[in-house]
């Protein structure tokens, strides 16, 4: 399918249309596969690049939320750069969140360059159900955080305008005090 798309585009001298979230399938199975040897000889490494995709995941959803809210993004293409720090805090069983600093690549419509914007994310869970909240951040952007700020996360930078949960000033995430 995609050879004959590619075909029918050279003859008309265009180009395919990118997928906003294009994904290298053969770099991505050779990938694969150096993670399955790698995986054999250190399984902990394993555990960790699965958590790492399970954020990646979580980032790229949260993102995707905050594309479709925001009419000015319309036609834009994005990917994920980078993602540069994250915080995962329990207050209790109803009061589950997940914060994270990102990157995404942005080309405009109008434009072939590509510019790099620095992002933040909650995915927070409330009884089983999932919320997201994204906004882009100003480069000196730092709201404050006590959940993050508790857990020593310093690096993390936050909306100054809010928007998203914050915790409790006195929580803390110490998982000795949740073990019976």
């Amino acid at each position: 399918m995609h050879a004959t798309l590619t075909a029918l585009a050279a003859e008309k001298g265009t180009e395919l249309p990118r997928d906003p979230f294009l994904i290298d399938q053969e770099a991505m199975s050779l990938q694969a596969q150096q993670q399955d040897s790698e995986a054999a000889a250190h399984p902990q490494n394993g555990v960790i690049k699965d958590g790492k995709k399970w954020m990646r995941d979580e980032v790229t959803l949260c993102f995707r939320r905050h594309v479709e809210k925001t009419p000015a993004l319309a036609g834009h293409v994005f990917e994920l750069d980078e993602l540069c720090h994250q915080c995962f805090n329990v207050e209790s069983y109803q009061k589950v969140f997940h914060h994270y600093n990102f990157k995404i690549r942005i080309k405009r419509p109008t434009s072939v360059d590509w510019t790099v914007e620095l992002y933040f994310g909650e995915v927070k869970k409330i009884f089983g159900r999932k919320y997201y909240f994204c906004c882009p951040l100003e480069p000196n952007e730092s709201g404050h955080c006590y959940a993050c700020k508790n857990q020593g996360v310093e690096d993390l930078k936050h909306p100054a305008t809010g928007g998203f949960d914050m915790g409790s000033p006195d929580a803390s995430c110490n998982l000795d005090e949740w073990i019976f």
